[in-house]
């Protein structure tokens, strides 16, 4: 009886699983070690491959690598090393290739060169232009427009003088932001040693500007009461009767006007009537209309 129930309780009985078990852990461990041997060779086959390719396959994919790396590990762009001024981050992102030209998405100066011209670090700037930035490159800035309005704007005459060494074209119209020349930037900022530099590179103190808020070098001068630029604008033999295309003056002599000092009225000679009525503002200013002049906001903008 007692043989019969073991007969019938075997089949049912879990001793044959307990039996197996070690040997199916053993199979297993086995499999395990097959699987990590394979894949230590084919790592040394890719390793092999690898070492055959020729220097320069293996420079650009270093270099591919160094960019993914630095960009994801940064997180900043060229433009973002720039601006904090990271001398080492600069570098790396060179190496890898980054865009010098690019236009940056937001921010204040709307390029890596403008960007360096404005902080006044003449050693990034050349660095950039070093590795083929473009000096003539304009940007969508609503204010610098490009690297040498950036440059006289920021009263930089280290980054003015490299940029001008650099072949940049002095008298470049441009178009985005409020001067429309690099004259024009100087002149409204008052320095007039860089006014006289861009002067001397060749810079002409009688260009009708298309873009920006004055039309003239000599115009923006006036508006901000520059006395020694006037007079630097005008021995270089700006003519302040020259008419204007765009601004709120139809003449620098107008604009001198309603801005000017009596100083430079008086370098400018004695305003004619007709000439200063052509001010678009000078009826409201002569009534002492208030309330209609401040509903003029480019006069405060012309006007220092």
């Amino acid at each position: 009886m007692t043989s019969t129930q073991s007969k019938a309780s075997g089949p049912d009985h879990d001793d044959k699983d307990h039996t197996l078990t070690p040997t199916t852990q053993a199979g297993e461990t086995i499999e395990a070690n097959e699987l990590s041997k394979r894949r230590q060779t084919q790592r040394r086959k890719s390793g092999a491959e690898l070492s055959r390719l020729p220097s320069h396959g293996l420079s650009i994919f270093s270099s591919r690598r160094k960019e993914r790396d630095v960009t994801e590990k940064k997180g900043v762009s060229l433009y973002n090393a720039v601006v904090r001024g990271d001398s080492d981050l600069l570098r790396d992102l060179l190496d890898a290739g980054a865009n010098l030209n690019g236009q940056a998405k937001g921010g204040q100066y709307g390029s890596a060169l403008a960007a360096a011209a404005y902080t006044r670090n003449s050693r990034i700037l050349r660095d950039l232009l070093d590795c083929g930035a473009n000096a003539n490159i304009q940007t969508k800035h609503l204010k610098y427009g490009s690297a040498l309005v950036a440059a006289a704007l920021s009263g930089s005459e280290d980054c003015v003088k490299l940029l001008l060494d650099r072949g940049v074209n002095v008298d470049m119209h441009v178009v985005h932001g409020e001067h429309g020349s690099a004259l024009c930037a100087a002149t409204f900022s008052g320095n007039s040693r860089l006014v006289r530099m861009l002067l001397e590179a060749g810079a002409s103190p009688n260009t009708v500007l298309v873009y920006g808020m004055y039309g003239s070098a000599l115009a923006a001068a006036i508006s901000q009461g520059h006395e020694d630029v006037v007079s630097s604008l005008l021995l270089a033999g700006s003519d302040p009767d020259l008419r204007l295309q765009i601004g709120s003056f139809p003449t620098a002599r107008a604009a001198a006007g309603l801005c000017g000092s009596n100083y430079i009225s008086t370098m400018l000679g004695n305003l004619t009537e007709d000439a200063s009525l052509e001010s678009p503002f000078e009826h409201e200013y002569q009534c002492g209309v208030q309330e209609n002049i401040h509903k003029s906001p480019m006069r405060d903008l012309v006007c220092a």
